[in-house]
């Protein structure tokens, strides 16, 4: 998925011609004035779900299918912190190592 999302957005710029400024150049965003990424999960699903171009590139079944998946995921560890006890870091590891 990210490597999709990092196809669709170079073609994206190349579709409206959008130039890449140089990290050294003068009209490069200052880091201090970049977007904040999203902090949580579910942040960055509302974030991947309101974006237009991912979701126009990738389609919207793939993006509803992995949001819904991630929110499932999300429910689970949730569920395992409020039944068990559980951090939430052993909470993703009961859900995703129990193998290993």
């Amino acid at each position: 998925l990210v490597t999709a999302g990092m196809v669709a957005a170079g073609l994206d710029g190349l579709k409206r011609k959008l130039d890449l400024p140089s990290s050294r150049s003068p009209t490069a965003t200052p880091p201090s004035q970049a977007p904040e990424l999203p902090q949580s999960l579910e942040a960055a699903l509302v974030a991947l779900e309101a974006d237009q171009v991912l979701c126009g590139a990738l389609g919207e079944p793939l993006i509803r299918w992995f949001c819904t998946l991630k929110r499932a995921e999300l429910a689970r560890v949730r569920l395992l912190q409020e039944e068990q006890g559980l951090t939430q870091g052993e909470s993703w590891r009961a859900t995703f190592l129990e193998f290993i």
